[in-house]
């Protein structure tokens, strides 16, 4: 009985020094270069234990677009907010949409390519078909991101990523959908409510070339493109020609060459004038009524640019009209991993899960940099006052009596929830209006098929 004993209290020693033994290695690892998952609950809590061990990167190469903000749009200030919270060295690169698809190939051509790249679904696809993107598969499953992806209902949308039943990237928005904005003021003036039907829209774009016209011709120095009225062209024919462009932006057609047009003042360098920010300082400066742009918090952006302006009524939103295409949907960008990346399962972890942590990195993600690109602190801004705690976008420096955009998504389409985003009691009602019309498209779209 005594040598039983004795046995029992040695493999009881023997139990606790090896168990002291794994936990004085995961304390070291937690210290030293390897990790566990549960680390990056410094950052966030969302994170469920894992087995796997993965090795936090010294940085990480991050291959984006203009969704991204630039450098003129403060940039670093997103950079050194991540670095801060991840203890990760971040360098941004970026493209331009025009240029995406060469940007991309050569970034995958290089040793070691980009850690992770953003890119559209369609070369998303191409890749990934090529087998040039990291199986992330086995990945997500074992990660809280796909119980948090579940949970906000969207898994449906990682299933139209997969590709022959494998997984390799992460769509990073459910839906990337535009809607019309009006003008409320315009609306107002000319005697108008909002169209619901296609015939009322169709009148209501005569009005509005109508009044563009008048305001051209008052005005020598309203803009580097000549307008219809001054070439000669007919308020009618003009009307028929807005139609025919479908809301490309300003409401006017495509020019043949816009490459070659001058760059337009208040527009970030390097852009051309048929960029999404030259057609929205069209919108806000008063050279046209309407302007398809990106659902959500969009909505939030103009109506502070037209406040900035003396313009207090601010946008309304086109509802989605049978026969119209006053609502677009295009699939969503995709971040994904070159699985000639250095460390591609690490990246997976230190970055796209962290991306989507539903707190702060996603915040960043988000809005950008606290106190920079927003604020929850009390000012007062192009006439309105902001109380403590109420969330707004600061104004750009680069781009005055306007504020920051969203950085590359926004909390309204994300494809996760963010548990913790300062705006979620901001959400304006034009905001709202912009949300129904999108739901309206999409279940028109679904009773179709």
């Amino acid at each position: 009985m005594r040598r039983r004993r004795s046995r029992r209290k040695q493999a009881l020693f023997i139990g606790l020094l090896f168990s002291f033994g794994i936990f004085a290695t995961l304390l070291a690892g937690c210290t030293d270069q390897r990790t566990t998952v549960t680390v990056m609950d410094k950052v966030s809590k969302n994170y469920r234990v894992a087995t796997n061990i993965y090795q936090r990167p010294d940085q990480i190469t991050f291959l984006c677009n203009t969704d991204f903000y630039t450098p003129e749009e403060k940039q670093d200030a997103v950079v050194e907010e991540w670095e801060q919270m991840t203890g990760i060295k971040l360098i941004v690169e970026q493209y331009h949409a025009e240029n995406e698809e060469d940007s991309v190939r050569l970034a995958m051509e290089r040793d070691p390519a980009p850690d992770v790249v953003y890119m559209n679904a369609e070369l998303y696809r191409k890749y990934a078909v090529a087998r040039k993107l990291l199986d992330i598969s086995d990945l997500y499953e074992e990660s809280a991101l796909s119980d948090a992806i579940t949970a906000s209902g969207n898994d449906r949308i990682i299933e139209q990523y997969r590709v022959n039943q494998r997984l390799y990237g992460i769509p990073v928005t459910r839906e990337r959908t535009m809607v019309t904005y009006i003008r409320t003021a315009w609306l107002k003036e000319l005697g108008l409510s909002l169209p619901q039907t296609k015939e009322e829209y169709e009148a209501m774009l005569e009005a509005f070339a109508k009044k563009e016209n008048r305001t051209a011709a008052s005005d020598q120095n309203h803009s580097d493109v000549s307008l219809p009225e001054a070439d000669g062209i007919p308020d009618q024919e003009h009307a028929a020609a807005q139609k025919d462009a479908a809301l490309t932006g300003s409401g006017m057609p495509e020019m043949e060459h816009p490459n070659l047009l001058p760059e337009k003042p208040n527009t970030v360098s390097g852009f051309k004038p048929d960029t999404d920010e030259s057609r929205e300082m069209d919108f806000l400066n008063g050279e046209t009524g309407t302007i398809l742009d990106y659902a959500g918090e969009r909505a939030a952006y103009l109506t502070a640019g037209l406040r900035a302006r003396g313009d207090e009524e601010g946008v309304s939103v086109l509802p989605y009209i049978e026969g119209t295409d006053t609502v677009r949907a295009y699939d969503p960008y995709v971040i994904a991993i070159p699985v000639n990346a250095k460390h591609p399962e690490d990246v997976y972890h230190y970055f796209v899960e962290t991306m989507f942590d539903r707190g702060q990195v996603q915040t960043l993600f988000m809005h950008g940099a606290s106190n920079v690109h927003w604020s929850i602190q009390s000012e007062k801004l192009f006439g309105v006052e902001y109380l403590p705690g109420d969330f707004h976008m600061e104004e750009n420096p680069n781009s005055p009596r306007t504020v920051f955009r969203e950085n590359l998504f926004d909390a309204n389409s994300s494809i996760v929830r963010n548990q913790e985003d300062p705006a979620v009691t901001a959400v304006t009602e034009a905001e709202k209006q912009s949300e129904e019309a999108v739901a309206a498209f999409m279940k028109s779209i679904r009773m179709d098929h």
